[in-house]
């Protein structure tokens, strides 16, 4: 999902899994691929047999890409994972999507956050600069969501986001929004809690606009 090369299938013909093949395309059939090929963070570079969490990122749209796996030979792995673990990810403060469990934390470039994987047990994070007290995430139902975003304008107190299609739209914003409105100007249903913003985007209509 975030390694930005083929995906293959070693599944039986028949026995593939339909709902994660839904996460890794859009509805077309299109491939979300990263921006780039996913490698091991500096630290994991050589420790890829400790009992260590092994770290793998990319890229997305401007968004880190954060994949955390427990690899080794062992019941249960711990180990902590950073922004900073993502090269060349500007900003001072970051926001950090937790995809299993849909929270969302704000973090600073060397804070850590820790890590507890039983055996063969996977996190996935998405890590997006905050700008403005706005960070966006995309479609949250992929596993690529920032690859979702066609196109995203800030403009002062508000953000336009057009997206490539319906789905629930994730971003984290520091206060509640004002308004959440369609292309249409019609307000749209969403829910904002600790900073996560989750908004349910009709289909047949694909942008949104979010007032600060």
């Amino acid at each position: 999902a975030i390694s930005g090369g083929p995906i293959y299938f070693a599944d039986s013909v028949g026995k593939s899994n339909p709902e994660i093949l839904k996460k890794l395309t859009l509805t077309d059939g299109t491939i979300l691929r990263a921006d780039q090929p996913a490698v091991p963070t500096e630290d994991c570079l050589f420790n890829v047999w400790d009992a260590k969490p092994l770290k793998v990122f990319s890229k997305s749209n401007g968004t880190g890409l954060l994949g955390v796996f427990n690899a080794a030979d062992a019941e249960k792995v711990e180990g902590f994972f950073s922004p900073k673990d993502i090269d060349g990810l500007d900003g001072k403060n970051f926001a950090v999507f937790d995809y299993l469990n849909r929270s969302v934390k704000k973090m600073g470039l060397n804070e850590q956050i820790p890590v507890s994987l039983a055996r063969m047990g996977y996190q996935l994070y998405f890590v997006k600069p905050i700008v403005q007290g706005f960070a966006s995430f995309g479609l949250i139902e992929k596993y690529n969501a920032p690859k979702t975003i066609k196109q995203e304008i800030a403009k002062e107190s508000k953000v336009l986001i057009e997206l490539y299609e319906s789905g629930t739209f994730a971003a984290f914003i520091e206060k509640r929004p004002s308004k959440v409105e369609s292309a249409n100007a019609k307000p749209l249903e969403y829910t904002w809690k600790a900073g996560l913003l989750l908004v349910k985007v009709p289909e047949g209509n694909n942008t949104l606009t979010i007032q600060f």
